[in-house]
């Protein structure tokens, strides 16, 4: 059992409750020790006063809520010597966000057409509606786990701004946009999303059995050092791609194809957009270099 006291994640300062549920809260703590959680409003009064004994191996949980929305709220947990202190959660709706690189895809890359909207919203704060953004790391674990994903300091529970743009799932924040509007409570958007991820990625076995292809597929994967040798493999090919291709790339030698000087005359005209397969420039692997003069 791990020696991280206090709740685990993603217990952390910033984070969403859901609202009219019961959220049960899981930490560690010393073998045998009273843990208790307090969960009071911005004006001190006790939304929630739960007391609890942690396991032999330290382990706890306690049931919170079910609360209305609301907030903010700060959390204290005790345990004998122990303790820490919540900051900034808040209750309302919480969504997971899951799906592939249209998920993923961040604020940042669609600022530029939406750059009125997101920066007027952004610039209310709060007072637009309370968002935040919790992201979950990417890894590819294929075993059970024990019921604590990670310690609470690992959980950034974000308030979406300027300075996170590339930090903030676009798809994301403009749903919660929408649910603002329509209701009006605290939105907590729990971003698990990888690019190109099959959905059978995000089941667990017990939900592949009317998915033989995908349960099979899932075998190798549950063996110790198969995901790590799959990585390592992935990264060298990718390095080796990258070394091929700067290699055979002449516009970063002495040609300097990016200079503003490079004479350009005797290259093809092409119409963009449009795809280059089947063309002289997109018969193979490589770098496609294109010139456009804008007066």
């Amino acid at each position: 059992m791990s020696k991280e006291y206090g709740p685990w994640y993603p217990w952390a300062s910033g984070m969403v409750i859901q609202r009219r549920r019961v959220q049960s809260v899981r930490g560690g703590a010393e073998a045998g020790a009273e843990v208790r959680i307090t969960l009071k409003d911005d004006k001190g009064r006790v939304a929630a006063d739960v007391r609890g004994q942690a396991g032999a191996d330290g382990g706890w949980a306690l049931d919170v809520g079910p609360l209305e929305a609301g907030g903010p709220f700060e959390l204290a947990w005790t345990s004998g010597a122990h303790g820490l202190v919540m900051v900034d959660l808040w209750v309302g709706d919480v969504w997971l966000c899951s799906g592939q690189s249209n998920m993923v895809l961040p604020l940042g890359r669609v600022h530029e057409r939406y750059a009125r909207e997101i920066d007027a919203r952004l610039a209310l704060g709060d007072a637009a509606g309370v968002v935040r953004v919790l992201k979950v790391p990417d890894a590819a674990e294929f075993a059970p786990r024990p019921p604590r994903a990670a310690p609470a300091g690992e959980a950034v529970w974000r308030r979406p701004s300027q300075a996170n743009l590339e930090e903030v799932s676009a798809l994301a924040w403009f749903f919660a946009q929408g649910m603002q509007k329509a209701g009006a409570v605290p939105q907590g958007l729990v971003v698990a999303a990888v690019g190109g991820s099959p959905v059978d990625a995000f089941l667990p076995p017990e939900e592949l059995g009317d998915f033989p292809d995908s349960a099979r597929r899932r075998i190798p994967f549950l063996e110790p050092g198969f995901v790590r040798d799959c990585v390592r493999a992935d990264d060298e090919r990718c390095a080796a791609w990258e070394t091929g291709a700067e290699a055979l790339d002449q516009g970063v030698g002495e040609a300097a194809w990016y200079s503003p000087g490079f004479d350009e005359s005797s290259w093809h005209p092409v119409w963009m957009p449009r795809c280059l397969e089947g063309t002289e420039p997109g018969s193979g692997p490589g770098v496609v270099w294109l010139r456009r003069h804008v007066d």
